[in-house]
């Protein structure tokens, strides 16, 4: 089944997603955390005492570090200058269900076709109910953005790949814009975002943290 070419022609259905999150409009009302990604993953982890974590693009295993010893940590990464456990999420045997699945700093490396018609069928069949998914990307509303990095082939709205997400049975449990300016000194940058930079559609936040919890379609 082509997922890519169904959301085309649904063209409406995820329109109607989009406005779920938010109004065009209503992007600098995302809330803002000065936790990395990680952070906030391994947050719920301990929260919700998971056990078993899929991370889909490793690189180097840094998340490993984040979580907790009792916690079974699997990697895949295509990279095999590092140890994984899997090279191809093809890889991965079909029983094998996990808790949470993450993708920190991926999904723009992905052609969307695929991302839309492989990757994400793979997390529906690899996650339990109500486990949880985590996306982070660059932000296309920060002024590097996407040009920055030759490798990137798509950026996603906050609104988009909420409704991408949506599609595939997944809830939105909370959209961060990921800053690592101090809280002493985020007030200004609030506020330059809010009148002069928001005509321009620039934000300070380089990143978006996507966090959602998979309750079946």
């Amino acid at each position: 089944m082509n997922y890519y070419d169904d959301l085309i022609r649904n063209y409406q259905k995820v329109n109607r997603y989009k406005d779920e999150l938010m109004t065009v409009d209503g992007f600098f009302q995302l809330p803002v955390s000065n936790k990395l990604s990680m952070e906030l993953a391994k947050n719920i982890i301990v929260s919700e005492n998971f056990k078993k974590i899929l991370d889909i693009g490793a690189n180097d295993r840094k998340f490993h570090k984040y979580i907790p010893d009792q916690c079974m940590y699997y990697s895949v990464d295509q990279d095999r200058s590092f140890i994984h456990d899997f090279h191809d999420i093809r890889e991965v045997p079909a029983d094998l269900k996990f808790d949470m699945i993450t993708m920190f700093a991926v999904v723009e490396h992905i052609q969307p076709d695929i991302f839309i018609n492989q990757f994400l069928p793979f997390i529906q069949q690899h996650i339990i109910e109500n486990g949880y998914l985590i996306i982070s990307s660059n932000n296309i509303f920060h002024n590097l953005g996407i040009r920055t990095d030759y490798s990137h082939v798509k950026s996603y709205s906050p609104r988009d790949l909420h409704a991408i997400l949506r599609n595939f049975g997944f809830e939105k449990v909370c959209v961060y814009r990921i800053s690592m300016i101090k809280l002493r000194y985020r007030w200004f940058f609030e506020i330059l975002s809010k009148t002069l930079f928001r005509p321009y559609s620039i934000d300070y936040s380089p990143e978006i943290c996507w966090i959602y919890k998979y309750v079946g379609i």
